[in-house]
């Protein structure tokens, strides 16, 4: 069965009531924009999905912005969300950090955004968004970390009481110099 049509059996099933699915695993199936529309419809209705990993899935910046207009539905359910290597950029940080303040009232206990080619400005948003979240668990790992946002990134370490765990792990220009302007 092709992706498209695999996608559309999973989303009819995630509206069914009687739906008990808790984790998902999507990782690696190049659904595309359009499969995170389908997706999209389907967790808006969704009780149940509380792991959602579309690691490695090509959305993009728009396959992210519908799946954050999905989890900002009441009904979401999510608490640990993965869009690793999925190229959002800074678009679908924007989108993630309209997200986030929501996130507040929901479940988001983890977000994965490992390789995305978020930086500057996207990274900006997305600290000053995460000050007000309740995240255990971000992964910023592979991503474009400047100096210009270690500022605000300090300001997220300081406000945010719940993280437990954070991972930078291979991000470009991460010196001795951003490490003193981090502490």
């Amino acid at each position: 069965m092709e992706t498209s049509r695999k996608i559309h059996a999973i989303t009819g099933q995630l509206a069914l009531k009687r739906c008990r699915i808790e984790s998902l695993c999507l990782n690696g199936n190049q659904i595309g924009v359009r499969g995170a529309l389908a997706l999209a419809q389907g967790l808006c209705l969704n009780r149940s999905v509380k792991i959602l990993d579309l690691s490695r899935n090509r959305l993009g910046p728009k396959g992210c912005h519908l799946l954050c207009e999905a989890l900002r539905e009441p009904t979401s359910a999510i608490k640990s969300l993965d869009l690793s290597y999925n190229e959002i950029q800074n678009l679908g940080a924007r989108s993630l950090s309209e997200l986030l303040p929501s996130s507040a009232q929901s479940r988001l206990r983890e977000l994965r955004l490992q390789g995305n080619k978020i930086s500057g400005d996207g990274l900006d948003i997305l600290f000053k968004a995460l000050c007000s979240a309740n995240l255990k668990i971000l992964d910023l790992s592979q991503n474009i970390i400047q100096i210009s946002i270690l500022h605000q990134f300090r300001q997220f370490l300081a406000t945010n009481t719940c993280l437990s765990a954070l991972s930078f792990s291979g991000v470009h220009f991460f010196n001795e110099r951003s490490w003193k302007a981090i502490c």
